[in-house]
């Protein structure tokens, strides 16, 4: 089929990730944000994983600025097909899936950190990144291991 007059045939292709409205109001409800994300405000989700891209039980994530909400950072149960907020993990970090979600974060620029233990207990950088927050909206961040220029310089 002919382009349309003045149309260079260019197209845009874009597979997006989305939730489901009922998703952005349970995920928070049942993280003990009972409120809700205040409006104008957004969520920062994504998963950890290393440099394989295997994802990473037990990384924690945190972000500055810090989110508005003083509750801890969500992390998810490790059921693939229905992950749901599990409060228990609040001082573990991730489950096998590597998932984890901020809350009511206020637009504009942040910077997100992730970090875990190694064999010997030492702590180890996963990654960091420099991400924007939309009003009423998630921003994604996975993580896939410490990349090059995030290592410290010698």
């Amino acid at each position: 089929m002919p382009a349309p007059t003045g149309v260079m045939g260019r197209s845009v292709r874009f597979l997006p990730r989305v939730i489901s409205n009922s998703d952005w109001t349970a995920i928070p409800a049942t993280s003990t944000l009972t409120s809700g994300i205040t409006r104008g405000r957004g969520a920062l989700a994504g998963e950890v994983h290393d440099c394989d891209d295997v994802r990473l039980a037990n990384a924690t994530v945190e972000s500055n600025p810090r989110r508005v909400w003083d509750g801890p950072t969500v992390y998810f149960s490790d059921n693939d097909t229905n992950p749901l907020p599990d409060l228990s993990r609040e001082q573990r970090g991730t489950s096998l899936l590597g998932t984890y979600a901020l809350l009511d974060v206020e637009p504009g620029p942040v910077r997100v950190a992730a970090v875990g233990y190694n064999a010997a207990r030492a702590v180890v950088h996963l990654g960091s990144y420099r991400a924007r927050i939309f009003p009423d909206s998630v921003t994604l961040v996975t993580f896939r291991g410490m990349r090059p220029w995030q290592a410290p310089a010698r």
